[in-house]
């Protein structure tokens, strides 16, 4: 749903922390991506000029708090 309805590349949707989505402004922030190098996969933050603010529309925030409230994994809870 992220990398579908959000246009969101597979390694922002890695990146993602339960701290970067914000339910009440229906927002998440891009603030981390997952690389893998040949030595292996690898966290590291976005550089800053491409940072960005995403609107999440009521069907992905509604799929996101039911999969938080089911003790979906995040990094960041």
């Amino acid at each position: 749903m992220l990398a579908g309805l959000l246009g969101l590349r597979q390694g922002e949707v890695l990146g993602l922390h339960w701290a970067d989505v914000d339910f009440s402004a229906a927002r998440l922030s891009v603030r981390f991506s997952v690389t893998v190098p040949k030595s292996g996969p690898e966290l590291k933050g976005v550089k800053t000029d491409r940072a960005r603010t995403v609107a999440i529309p009521s069907l992905v925030l509604d799929a996101l708090q039911a999969h938080k409230a089911a003790g979906g994994h995040s990094r960041g809870s």
